[in-house]
């Protein structure tokens, strides 16, 4: 509690593509809307409705790769149609998620802010989307830039615990990579931090 999860999901709805944040759906609407509309999904409070829920857990380990998704039958006469599950998903909770869906996400922990931290409050939500807009424009302008080269990309990878682990973060070094200055160094460092060889992510 306190951490700020709550606050970094506003951030997040400031600055990533097509945002649609949420602290409650069920499976059927969600990978109907991200059929429909290809949002990156921002699912606040998982720790409510998302744990234990197996529709859920499918949906996110579908969503991983491309050509993930769930068929359904619709219409009077049941035609069988597949649903894309596939698009970026911010997961913010209190505890672990399931294992198969740590396994497929880059893990991190919040922690409280100590009595000698000091950090600027965000008083009006609204100012702060209307303030991150331009930032979002320019990131937006250079990932449609840069996109050929991005998925022609191979960079070159650190050891990490997992296959799973270098697939999750092989996008991050390769937008590093074209970035340059620090930048992948600075992803280097974070992703030994959190997914190195020898850490884990347990789930339950």
């Amino acid at each position: 509690f306190g951490c700020g999860k709550s606050t970094l999901a506003e951030v997040m709805n400031s600055l990533v593509y097509r945002p649609l944040k949420c602290e409650h759906a069920t499976g059927p609407a969600l990978f109907r809307t991200i059929e429909q509309f290809g949002p990156t999904c921002i699912i606040d409070e998982a720790d409510s409705f998302l744990d234990g829920n197996e529709e859920m857990r499918g949906l996110c380990n579908s969503g991983h790769r491309r050509g993930g998704g769930f068929i359904r039958c619709i219409g009077d006469d049941n035609t069988p149609h597949k649903f894309s599950t596939v698009g970026p998903k911010i997961i913010l909770g209190i505890g672990k998620r399931a294992g198969t869906v740590m396994d497929r996400s880059i893990n991190f922990d919040l922690q409280r802010k100590g009595e000698g931290d000091k950090a600027e409050r965000i008083l009006s939500i609204v100012r702060f989307h209307k303030g991150l807009r331009e930032h979002r424009s320019k990131m937006k302008r250079w990932a449609d830039d840069h996109l050929p080269v991005l998925e022609g990309s191979n960079p070159d990878m650190p050891t990490l615990r997992a296959d799973r682990a270098l697939d999750n973060w092989r996008p991050l070094f390769a937008i590093a990579e074209q970035v340059g200055v620090d930048w992948p160094e600075r992803v280097q460092e974070a992703s030994l931090a959190i997914d190195g060889k020898g850490n884990t992510n347990e789930g339950e």
